[in-house]
């Protein structure tokens, strides 16, 4: 790497200047008036253009790359991660590395006189990785038309190398590219302490330095946001437009900047160098701790900041457009407002040292940041509206591997802000500017005001370990909240306590003390420009701490910290009942139909959500509380614990009630414990059922529709209708699968199954076994009569041999206790539920696709058919262990589905406005017999046909429909109109078993699958 690593004189002490030199020059009042800090600044410039690309347009273009190659449920990488959670996962990963090396870098560099040339390296190394993303995220039109153009004749971009593959080393560039970025950064402001030996001065050079980095940062977020607007990119595009104007102006920045930084060329003799600088790092840390104990106390202050200002731009972001509903363009002009305001805030850090020490200014920032982000959720309101509304445009889109495109759900809603949430958000946001822009300059000032001198490297390296040891809280707890609470509007506030914390312990740093504890290191400092001992102290003396002049500034901080310790206070939990769940082994056999009569764990913590502070430890355990403590000395206490009592056993007495109800119901239907479960010991009788399932009518009436609900279900993929008994279970999203029974609204059991979206459901045969299939490649066997109590989960019998597939399962059937499975990896397998309930592998048909299997349907014990991705349709003899037949490009697009009417004829769909027929008796099997067209003109998600029991009929979904037609004549006999997207159909097993005619066939009940809803209809009727 051929870097020129020795000073030019030319530019530093001569008359010629380079380019950027007379461009800074533009700025004459502001320049630097010594070359090193002049170079330094100039290094801050480049970083500046690279760092906006990397932490904006990089990672949209990133997001992007993950979705085109993601899942039916959002997922990459075989179902391993969600792709909109593949961002904040590689900052998990860069934070932890960063955390690592940056101490062993820093030490490195101040043991080895190569701190310059190791900047040089390090910054060689993020250019080329943002060339190579810039080259990945060259793009070129899909096949797929964009769901948001109107006139339908824009198409939706996909990346030339559209791969998991492509992804991964994408995503290996992008940790590579951050971790360099960060040692460029590190050796960078190891320059800062030495630029001057006056603590405003040094504060001077690095206002300036993060003054040029934040234009730089405006300067190209405009341009390449301006480019993208009037040329109409994709993110894709942007990403690669941003990431060659970001290699060119970092070069033009950095070449003149690196050559007036100074080498290092010797190293105090007192350091060690044992172990590669392994013993530097561990005096290092333990001067810190035993020597420079207010050094320690920044640090700490800084690890509580920084972790929660790492955030504020990824965490607003997703505020801004998923709570308060801006689109991207303005999201994206909110955060260049941002940027513009951090270059004033950058300068006016300089002025603010006239009136305000730079402890003082430190807390300023954090207490103003804090009191921000509380107060923000508070006012920045919005409103839910439907997404069918007049002025909706909300649409989600998904054309990665699966084509999954789902548009106008009418149960979906957006979020449009209130009408004064703009102008509120503009205060927020100039206000924020002007915190990110003063935060960084004040801390580097403050830090290097605090390091021993000739360590200067060790110790940044240090700070940055601080700084990222809790990069990974902030969106932790922003997912758990948005999680939980399933909302975004508090989901920030935890920044807040944060940068309260953080204020805090920044007051107890004794400035003076501090930089008194580094007086006889200030020798190995070098210098550039020296202050007089007399001025220095003159200086220092009249910008002291404010806390001998601005007694009220100190009253504000107590009481800030008097807020902040009750808004942290941690609830003690109560102590748990001899009887409750802690006292007694887990079972191996539990039943749901046990309603409980003690305190549970979630009734106990329903209860302490509402319990006063000093109440909670009375209340679990009294006799553990002094006379002085106890709440009964005090009348007014006592007569607040005497409510929350009351309202403690309120709520456990509703919670107990609640599992009496659910437990007669499940016991309604027969599925719960049974005659030959094993009772607990130290629990009462469980409530039997007489004999399980067959407890359950053979029918039950069906003289009006019925409506289930369960909002833990988001999307369904599968329904199965139990063949004897009046129950159906739903399955999909999140890995959720739900049981539903007749004549009642909420699910009987509801439980997550597993990690990845759960692609198939079944009943295996006349019995309360379930099986279930997922994109995480999991099979697993439950039994609907063995149910646990803690969870209300059916208890697990059996799972798949790990190795049944390589990926994901995207289809399975079963016919009587024949199970298949079809997978992403291109294969079909074959299982068999034994007698002792166990999954058992007979056969496997591995590369039986050229790529992802979409579905497998079993004809009987002998024969399947399966379809996918490679449009070709194959029919395999189990027996032989071969493919009778092959159909290729059934479809146009990748097929779908697949589906017997009888014996020799089969259905396909595909994204396709048509559904074929197949028969594969005929001369020619290749033709199709038939297509019906009409259900969905323009299909948005992936369906599967239903047949009647006859196969006369055929019951497709559609775009808030069910289409029914004749198979023989193609006329479109039946079609009923829904409130929502249907996703899944099955039929009512009940109902169409009883062998009707033709007529009364048509007009039996099916279910039907959508959002959060499953419902029976009735074809045919009105």
């Amino acid at each position: 790497m051929a870097l020129n690593m020795e000073m030019d004189e030319v530019g530093v002490k001569g008359d010629t200047k380079s380019f950027s030199d007379r461009v800074f020059c533009l700025c004459k009042g502001f320049a630097p008036d010594n070359a090193e800090a002049r170079g330094y600044v100039y290094c801050c410039a480049s970083r500046g253009t690279t760092s906006i690309y990397a932490s904006l347009f990089a990672s949209v273009a990133l997001n992007a790359f993950a979705l085109s190659v993601s899942d039916c449920d959002g997922e990459i990488f075989s179902g391993a991660i969600k792709a909109s959670s593949l961002v904040s996962s590689l900052g998990v990963v860069e934070g932890v590395l960063n955390a690592l090396l940056s101490p062993f870098l820093g030490s490195i560099a101040d043991l080895t006189p190569h701190r310059k040339r190791g900047l040089g390296i390090s910054f060689c190394i993020f250019l080329g990785m943002v060339l190579v993303q810039a080259l990945f995220f060259l793009s070129k039109d899909s096949d797929k038309l964009d769901p948001e153009d109107e006139e339908g004749i824009e198409y939706l971009q996909r990346p030339l190398w559209q791969s998991d593959v492509a992804l991964l080393i994408l995503c290996v560039s992008v940790i590579i590219q951050v971790v360099s970025y960060e040692i460029a950064a590190l050796m960078t402001q190891s320059y800062s302490s030495e630029l001057s030996r006056d603590d405003l001065e040094v504060t001077r050079y690095v206002g300036l330095g993060y003054t040029t980095l934040n234009s730089m940062q405006l300067l190209l977020a405009a341009v390449v946001t301006g480019i993208s607007l009037v040329a109409g990119f994709s993110s894709f595009q942007q990403g690669t437009v941003g990431g060659f104007i970001a290699f060119i102006l970092a070069l033009f920045w950095f070449i003149p900047g690196f050559r007036m930084l100074g080498e290092r060329k010797t190293v105090d003799p007192e350091f060690s160098r044992s172990c590669c600088g392994l013993k530097h790092i561990g005096q290092t840390l333990g001067e810190i701790l035993t020597k420079y104990p207010e050094l320690l106390k920044f640090l700490v202050s800084w690890a509580l900041g920084s972790g929660a200002v790492t955030s504020v731009a990824i965490l607003s972001t997703s505020y801004l457009q998923f709570h308060l509903g801006y689109d991207g363009v303005l999201t994206s002009a909110v955060m260049a407002l941002a940027l513009f305001f951090s270059v004033p805030g950058s300068l006016l850090t300089h002025r603010l040292t006239r009136y305000l020490s730079l402890k003082a200014i430190y807390i300023l920032v954090l207490v103003i940041y804090g009191i921000s982000f509380i107060l923000g959720p508070a006012v920045l309101l919005a409103d839910s509206v439907p997404v069918n509304d007049v002025n909706a445009t909300a649409t989600l889109t998904q054309y990665g591997l699966c084509d999954f495109v789902i548009t106008g759900d009418t149960e979906e809603t957006r979020q449009e802000p209130a009408s004064f949430t703009f102008y509120l958000l503009l205060v927020f946001t100039v206000t924020w500017g002007l915190c990110l822009g003063a935060l960084y300059v004040i801390s580097n000032s403050l830090f290097a005001a605090l390091i021993p001198g000739g360590k200067e490297s060790s110790f940044f390296g240090i700070k940055i370990l601080f700084a990222k040891v809790l990069t990974w809280l902030p969106p932790l707890l922003f997912t758990t909240i948005n999680e939980q609470v399933d909302s975004l509007r508090w989901a920030i506030v935890p920044l807040g306590p944060l940068f309260l914390l953080a204020a805090i312990v920044a007051f107890f740093i004794d400035f003076e003390k501090g930089k008194a504890h580094i007086a006889d290191t200030m020798h190995r400092r070098p210098n550039v420009d020296r202050v007089g001992e007399a001025t220095l102290a003159m200086r220092q003396l009249t910008l002291a701490g404010f806390v001998k002049t601005r007694p009220q500034a100190v009253q504000g901080v107590q009481d800030i910290h008097g807020e902040a310790e009750r808004l942290n206070t941690r609830l003690p939990k109560s102590a748990p009942s001899s009887q409750g769940p802690s006292s007694s082994p887990v079972p191996e056999k539990t039943t749901l139909a046990q309603a409980p009569t003690h305190e549970t764990d979630e009734t106990r913590a329903l209860t302490e959500e509402a319990a006063p502070a000093e109440l909670t430890k009375s209340a679990s355990d009294p006799k553990a509380v002094s006379d002085n403590e106890h709440p009964g000395s005090d009348d007014e206490g006592y007569a607040e614990s005497l409510d929350y009592e009351t309202r403690r056993r309120q709520k456990i007495e509703e919670n107990n009630a609640f599992l009496e109800k659910k437990a007669q119901v499940m016991n309604e239907i027969g599925i719960g414990a049974t005659e030959n479960d094993t009772v607990v010991e130290g629990t009462s009788t469980p409530i039997y059922a007489s004999s399980g399932l067959d407890a359950v009518p053979q029918a039950l009436p069906r003289a009006a529709l019925q409506t289930w609900q369960d909002d833990s279900l988001k999307r369904i993929y599968a329904l199965d209708a139990h063949p004897s008994r009046a129950i159906v279970a739903a399955a999909g999203h999140g890995g959720r699968v739900s049981v539903f029974a007749a004549q009642h609204e909420d699910p009987v059991m509801s439980f997550k199954a597993f990690r990845g979206w759960c692609s198939s459901v079944h009943f295996v045969g006349n019995t309360s076994l379930l099986l279930g299939a997922s994109n995480d490649g999991g099979l697993t066997l439950f039994d609907t009569n063995l149910i646990d109590e803690t969870d209300g989960a059916p208890r697990i019998v059996a799972n798949g041999p790990s190795d049944l597939h390589a990926s994901g399962i995207f289809s399975m059937h079963v016919n009587d206790h024949l199970v298949a499975t079809a997978s992403k990896d291109a294969s079909v397998a074959l299982c068999r539920v034994t007698e002792n309930s166990d999954l058992v592998v007979t056969e496997r048909f591995p590369d039986l696709h050229g790529g992802v299997v979409k579905s497998v349907r079993l004809r009987d014990q002998n024969t399947f058919a399966s379809t996918g991705n490679d449009v070709c349709l194959h029919v395999c003899d189990i027996r032989t262990k071969s493919v009778s037949v092959t159909i290729d490009n059934v479809h146009e697009q990748a097929a779908n589905s697949v589906r017997w009417r009888n014996e020799h004829q089969l259905m396909t769909t595909s994204f396709g406005p048509e559904m074929r027929l197949f028969d594969i008796r005929a001369p020619r099997p290749s033709n199709p017999v038939a297509e019906y067209v009409g259900h969905a003109p323009r299909p948005r998600t992936i369906y599967h046909p239903l047949f009647s029991s006859d196969g006369k009929y055929v019951t497709v979904c559609g775009d808030h429909r069910v289409t029914t037609f004749d198979v023989d004549s193609k006329e479109t006999l039946y079609i009923g109109g829904l409130d929502f997207s249907p996703t899944a159909l099955c039929l009512d097993s009940l109902a169409h078993d009883e062998g009707a005619d033709s007529k009364h066939d048509l007009s039996r009940r099916i279910y039907v699958g959508g959002p959060r809803t499953v419902v029976t209809i009735a074809l045919g009727e009105t």
